[in-house]
């Protein structure tokens, strides 16, 4: 199956493109810029937004190419964001994509590291 992938935007713009389409990667969900609040992180993934694309066989798509150009804070922010995002995506069931990694290994060790089950990590693709 090919996959289109779109940028997110805000929460209702993601969550109406998950609900109407089938076969997408959405992708910059961590890259908001709404403030993270001390007992939970703003990182654009929440549970029911991850069961719809589940249900949709849509995919949530980590862009590792952003970090490239950040700072130290804004590489740990981020990191937090997906490792988040990475736990939602488990307990909904979400496949994950990720950009960037062009080995399969280390894109396995990487998605292990932040948190995501050996499955979980077997079934993500790279796009």
């Amino acid at each position: 199956m090919t996959y289109q992938i779109i940028p997110a935007k805000d929460s209702a713009y993601n969550r109406h493109i998950l609900e109407q389409k089938k076969g997408i990667i959405l992708v910059g969900l961590e890259q908001n810029n709404e403030k993270d609040n001390p007992k939970y992180l703003s990182s654009g993934l929440n549970s029911i937004i991850a069961r719809i694309a589940s249900k949709n066989n849509n995919k949530i798509g980590i862009n590792l190419e952003t970090l490239q150009d950040k700072t130290k804070i804004e590489k740990a922010r981020l990191l937090a964001r997906i490792a988040q995002n990475i736990k939602i995506c488990r307990e909904a069931g979400t496949c994950i994509a990720i950009h960037g990694e062009k080995d399969r290994d280390s894109m396995r060790e990487f998605l292990s590291s932040l948190g995501a089950s050996t499955s979980q990590s077997s079934q993500a693709i790279s796009f």
